[in-house]
């Protein structure tokens, strides 16, 4: 019986300060460089994914078929509302030989969909 009770004894416990106060600051050092740096490279916009890259794209509306390619490239890499309309505009002046000039409906969509890459993605 007094087997099973010593079992229960308390004892006080006994650890050294380094022990536990050395890989804590340690891990905490590590932690804080880990969210430093992310942010650093969310400010450089490395790690943000709604702001690409700016690309270095031109447009020129007499160049029909080659704007056309060119915005269908932009329409797939973002977002904006005009996608659909747009990619439906463009499909007949891309796989044509020869293509006729852009009609006043495609111009003043094109010049949407571009003001609109502008205001929310810094402009192309």
């Amino acid at each position: 019986m007094e087997k099973i009770l010593s079992l229960f004894d308390t004892y006080p416990l006994e650890y050294k300060l380094g022990e536990f106060f050395v890989p804590f600051a340690a891990g905490m050092l590590i932690l804080l460089l880990v969210i430093i740096t992310l942010n650093i490279l969310k400010k450089i916009k490395i790690l943000n994914p709604k702001f690409p890259k700016k690309e270095k794209v031109r447009i020129d509306p007499s160049k029909t078929k080659e704007t056309a390619y060119t915005l269908t490239y932009l329409i797939r890499r973002y977002n904006t509302p005009y996608n659909k309309q747009l990619l439906k505009r463009l499909e007949k002046f891309k796989y044509r030989k020869e293509v006729e000039s852009f009609d006043k409906e495609t111009l003043e969509l094109i010049s949407k969909f571009m003001e609109y890459m502008r205001r929310n993605y810094g402009g192309v």
